[in-house]
């Protein structure tokens, strides 16, 4: 259920602009504004992939990350949108941005689990796995 806010009826310039000054109340309004279209645009990068990984939290691990990166280096990203010539919606940049933290989630993802099926394929054991310990004790 969605909740009405103060901030309701702000527009969205004027609300990047409350954000980039740390009001708590406008950040709440982005979230409860645009977590829909993000978590879409989410789910929909990783459809695929939470298949093959196995792990059926991703579109939550990815939505944190997204909301992380737009936290980071001093809201860098949402001040690009702000200071820009604003011809996208700023549903449209934040979704971007959605897809590049996904993208950039799952890539390192893959390649994590490459990583862990080249080194599980190539280990070897010399020793008696059945109890014994391969050094001195």
């Amino acid at each position: 259920m969605t909740t009405r806010t103060e901030l309701e009826g702000v527009d969205e310039g004027t609300l990047i602009e409350l954000v980039l000054a740390r009001d708590a109340r406008a950040w709440r309004e982005l979230v409860r504004r645009y977590e829909p279209q993000v978590r879409g645009r989410v789910r929909r990068a990783v459809a695929r992939a939470a298949r093959s990984l196995g792990a059926p939290d991703l579109v939550d691990e990815i939505v944190g990350d997204y909301y992380l990166a737009l936290l980071e280096h001093d809201m860098r990203r949402l001040a690009r949108w702000a200071r820009g010539p604003r011809t996208a919606r700023l549903a449209t940049w934040l979704t971007l941005i959605a897809g590049q933290v996904a993208a950039n989630h799952l890539r390192g993802r893959f390649r994590a689990e490459r990583r862990h099926r080249a080194i599980a394929s190539t280990a070897t054991c010399d020793w008696d796995t059945s109890g014994a310990v391969p050094f001195d004790t």
